[in-house]
């Protein structure tokens, strides 16, 4: 995975530490809890996944691979729901 970025229509609003994403392609909104909500704002803060995990790492007590699998999965489930978009490397 390279790249991680918002499709278009899609906004963020962070409050608290959660943050609420707005679609609205599709007037659907959803919610993401802190620990979601901070892997959120790295991957798209940095260039690509590893440097975000890296970033991470550096922030939090984390084992590195649980770290990698919540970040795939997270990634996974807001590609799906077309909240990101994912520009893979081959």
């Amino acid at each position: 995975m390279d790249s991680i970025k918002l499709e278009d229509g899609i906004f963020l609003q962070r409050n608290e530490g959660f943050t609420t994403i707005f679609d609205y392609n599709n007037s659907l909104y959803y919610s993401l809890d802190e620990v979601a909500s901070d892997i959120l704002k790295y991957l798209l803060e940095e260039e690509s996944v590893e440097e975000a995990v890296n970033q991470m790492i550096l922030t939090y007590e984390v084992d590195r691979e649980k770290l990698l699998l919540d970040c795939k999965r997270l990634i996974e489930q807001l590609e799906n729901e077309k909240i990101l978009r994912v520009s893979y490397v081959k």
